[in-house]
């Protein structure tokens, strides 16, 4: 199962949300990040480990 890890809105998460399909509730983007297992800082590595 992957760890989502939610930071600050990022700047194109602020245009999304002013966008006036979002704004009124008729539509909604997802602004995904993909994280390659082995080049993550080491600091966030523990919040991409598998419980096991």
């Amino acid at each position: 199962m992957p760890h989502l890890l939610r930071l600050h809105p990022t700047g194109i998460e602020r245009i999304a949300a002013e966008k006036p399909f979002v704004a009124h509730g008729v539509a909604e983007y997802a602004v995904t990040t993909t994280l390659t297992p082995g080049r993550v800082h080491p600091a966030a590595a523990h919040l991409l480990a598998e419980d096991g």
